[in-house]
């Protein structure tokens, strides 16, 4: 089977990398020529992943229409921003309802719309939308270390398709059809990262990364029943919680923090921005807000989770510690 994966970045070499390794021939699109020579002559990514040999099944190309060719499925694997881009590149090329998974994570700026909704906006019923999201390393899943992840879609034979074609021993995936909750734990757990990633720059200790994760997936539950997600008692979560797969990317936190710390480090030092956090309480507001929040000291792709949905949702830092923090 021909697949078509869009984005030679990390993420999108090492899907392609599991792709390949089931079986599939895999048409990998990237911005840089010199990727694509280098893919297609050494089988190796020079700008991401370079110590992994890449399977000969996968060919990489500048074209999306050529990536897109004979492809019976495509993956989207691009930078958030990127998407609507994306989306409007292959309007005209696919058709038919046919089988897309956006592996991106983050929120749009300005209309505040999710991956999947960006689709939608962009191509309507000219494709079948799921989205992938799970607690992994890039670097770990081309290796072969064993990963899960889950794949949403409101098709369920769609998720089935995308669960099939990537699950393999080391490669678990789990399915859903609770799409806008995945995609709000895949955006939501970038902020508690950064929070624990803070938390030990400024000194802290585990103590406190323990109670920013618990906490920060207790707003995560309130935050994505507010904007839609799934209720269910399933996976042993209380009643009002969503229903996610146990491939949840918000349990990723604490891998995600690290890549944190030089930041929080230069935060602390820093004499003209003392603090990285909100300097007031946001007031959230509904899907499609007109701007992101004005609150910011440092803007975040991942800042919807401030103002989505009802009520006041905090930023970076649970109401707890914001709380400890005051008193």
């Amino acid at each position: 089977m021909k697949i078509a994966v869009i984005g030679a970045g990390s993420w999108g070499t090492a899907l392609s990398s599991v792709l390949a390794a089931n079986g599939h021939n895999v048409s990998l699109w990237a911005r840089k020529p010199q990727v694509v020579s280098s893919i297609n002559k050494d089988h190796v990514n020079p700008r991401y992943l370079s110590d992994s040999v890449l399977p000969a099944s996968i060919v990489a190309t500048t074209s999306y229409r050529d990536a897109l060719r004979n492809a019976q499925a495509a993956v989207v694997v691009t930078p958030s921003k990127l998407l609507r881009g994306v989306a409007q590149a292959l309007d005209g090329v696919v058709e038919g309802g046919f089988p897309v998974v956006i592996c991106s994570k983050g929120v749009e700026e300005g209309s505040g719309l999710l991956p999947a909704q960006i689709f939608h906006d962009e191509l309507g019923d000219a494709c079948s939308v799921a989205v992938l999201s799970g607690p992994n390393h890039a670097e770990e899943v081309v290796k072969g270390t064993p990963s899960a992840t889950v794949v949403a879609s409101e098709d369920a034979q769609t998720a089935a398709l995308f669960q099939t074609l990537f699950a393999n021993d080391a490669f678990r995936v789990y399915t859903s059809d609770d799409v806008t909750g995945v995609e709000l734990c895949a955006a939501f757990k970038n902020v508690i990262a950064i929070a624990v990633g803070l938390s030990y720059g400024l000194g802290y200790g585990d103590n406190t990364a323990a109670m920013l994760m618990t906490r920060g997936l207790a707003e995560m539950s309130r935050l994505v029943e507010s904007c839609g997600g799934r209720r269910s008692r399933a996976w042993g979560w209380p009643a009002r919680a969503t229903l996610w797969s146990p491939a949840c990317p918000g349990i990723r936190a604490t891998g995600a923090s690290a890549r944190c710390w030089p930041a929080a480090g230069l935060c602390r030092r820093s004499a003209t921005r003392p603090i990285w956090w909100p300097r007031a309480p946001t007031h959230a507001r509904a899907w499609a807000c007109s701007r992101p929040p004005s609150a910011w000291s440092c803007p975040s792709p991942t800042s919807f989770a401030a103002w989505c949905g009802t009520g006041q949702i905090p930023g970076f830092w649970p109401r707890s510690f914001r709380r400890a923090r005051s008193s």
